[in-house]
């Protein structure tokens, strides 16, 4: 089960999150968002995969990130569509660089899960941003879900609080390899509580007997 914790900045921080044994550490490259990193912190992961995420970015700037930060991933959390995640990926490739590509789908009602189809030719995840009610989320988790259309990787993310591991419990399908953490354990704008993760993600398996995919 991959363990993606989003929206880090500080240094120690980060080290502390990456220390408990996150996956995945998001870098928030959104000059709107109270989260932005606008240069690299004193210490970046060195175990944990580094995720920058963009909203509305050209693809020169993300090209220019994915070098400064040495991303392992970028996430599209914006309106991007199919054409520019080709070109995106063609950019990159061009540019001898690897960075695998999280498109971020926001799921309001079940039928918003099929926005993934085609974009499975040029992402090598997805992130579902669960941002229904809470009944509805639930209803989601238990049926919504099994409609996933096609078999790329995806993680769930969109408020998922520290009393949320028994919603994941009736979580069963083959291609849900992870989850995204973000605000909900925050004690500060960017700063995460390091036991609250820590007590909610161990032990990891018990989010899901999947076995993890790779890329």
């Amino acid at each position: 089960m991959i363990i993606k914790v989003s929206d880090m900045r500080d240094p120690d921080n980060i080290r502390a999150i990456e220390d408990i044994g996150v996956d995945w550490i998001g870098f928030n490259f959104n000059p709107l968002s109270e989260r932005y990193v606008a240069s690299p912190p004193s210490y970046l992961p060195k175990y944990a995969k580094r995720i920058g995420v963009f909203k509305e970015t050209s693809i020169e700037e993300i090209i220019a990130h994915i070098e400064k930060f040495q991303l392992d991933g970028i996430q599209l959390d914006g309106q991007e569509t199919t054409g520019f995640c080709h070109l995106l990926r063609k950019g990159i490739i061009q540019k001898g660089l690897s960075p695998f590509i999280i498109k971020r789908i926001d799921i309001f009602r079940q039928s918003d899960i099929r926005q993934v189809i085609g974009y499975e030719k040029y992402c090598n995840y997805f992130q579902l941003e669960v941002q229904c009610h809470t009944q509805e989320k639930t209803s989601f988790y238990n049926e919504g879900i099994t409609h996933y259309p096609i078999n790329t990787p995806f993680l769930i993310s969109g408020g998922i609080t520290p009393n949320s591991k028994k919603m994941f419990n009736t979580i069963h399908h083959p291609a849900w390899i992870g989850i995204n953490i973000d605000y909900h354990f925050e004690i500060a704008p960017g700063i995460k509580d390091v036991t609250l993760i820590e007590h909610f993600i161990q032990p990891k398996n018990v989010f899901s007997t999947n076995e993890i995919l790779t890329i």
